[in-house]
C-alpha cells in the first residue's frame, strides 16, 4: 500500500542504497553493501519530521520488494530493518540474522 501517490523507492547501486522520493524530494534511504550472496543492510535514515508518517515502512516495503526478486540473502544489520523484518510472514528471500552484539 503505498500512503503517498507519487512516492518512489528506488535502488541505487552506485551510493550502495535504497532511496525514498517523494515528488521528486528524497525523504529517506536504506544503506546496503553487497558481499557475495548476501546484501547487508546497514542503516535507514529518515528525518525526524516524517517519524510516525509511514515513510520508513514504505521504504522498508519497496526495498524489500525488490530484494525479494533478487537471488539475495537478506542481513538486517539495521535495527529498524530486524523489527520490520520480524514482522513480516514472508519477505520471499532467506534472512540471516545476525549474531548478537556482546556487551
Amino acid at each position: 500500500m503505498t500512503l503517498h501517490s507519487d512516492s518512489d523507492v528506488v535502488r541505487s547501486d552506485a551510493s550502495s542504497r535504497y532511496e525514498y522520493s517523494l515528488n521528486g524530494d528524497l525523504l529517506g534511504f536504506i544503506e546496503f553493501v553487497v558481499e557475495g550472496p548476501r546484501t547487508i543492510l546497514t542503516h535507514t535514515e529518515v528525518p525526524e519530521e516524517f517519524h510516525g508518517t509511514g515513510v520508513a515502512r514504505e521504504l522498508a516495503a519497496g526495498a524489500m520488494a525488490d530484494l525479494a526478486t533478487r537471488d539475495t540473502v537478506v542481513v538486517p544489520a539495521c535495527p529498524y530493518l530486524a523489527r520490520y523484518l520480524r514482522r513480516c510472514d514472508d519477505p520471499g528471500f532467506t534472512i540471516e540474522w545476525p549474531a548478537p552484539r556482546s556487551s
